[in-house]
């Protein structure tokens, strides 16, 4: 098993014939992630793109009796934005996802399709949303927390 001694150890290796001191740390940040909507079930990440209208993607969904449109809905104080990627997503398909997004053949081929809706499923339930009602600003926001780790390296010559 490799752990973090063994890459702290492979960059040491490297760097300290070249300096007089190494300087190694980790630390992790938690990242406020957040979008103005969240979905309406842990599922309807992956039903979005499988449905034209909101009662077709959670039985639970107030149907309005005029209208059923995409944006009409109530659930858990909650609104669903049916194009909505979940934000963990946004923020790592312009790096890490590149690769794979691009072995599928792009986000809007049919295996890219699926993994993005794969994909924000597990984000779904690995970061839940939360809603946050700000007492200063009056607005209500939504937001996930993500722990993200971040390794430093200082070499002194």
């Amino acid at each position: 098993m490799i752990t973090l001694a063994h890459v702290f150890l492979r960059y040491f290796n490297l760097l300290r014939p070249l300096c007089t001191e190494v300087d190694l740390w980790t630390t992790e940040y938690v990242q406020q992630l957040t979008t103005s909507q969240i979905p309406a079930s842990p599922y309807t990440a992956y039903a979005m793109n499988n449905a034209n209208t909101m009662s077709q993607i959670d039985p639970l969904v107030r149907q309005d009796s005029k209208t059923d449109e995409k944006m009409d809905c109530s659930y858990s104080d909650a609104c669903v934005d049916t194009g909505l990627n979940h934000p963990v997503y946004d923020f790592v398909k312009g790096s890490g996802l590149i690769p794979y997004l691009e072995a599928l053949g792009g986000e809007n081929s049919l295996y890219g399709v699926q993994f993005v809706n794969e994909y924000n499923r597990l984000l779904y339930e690995a970061y839940p949303i939360v809603r946050v009602d700000n007492k200063i600003t009056g607005f209500e926001e939504f937001v996930t927390l993500m722990p993200f780790r971040r390794m430093f390296i200082v070499c002194k010559l």
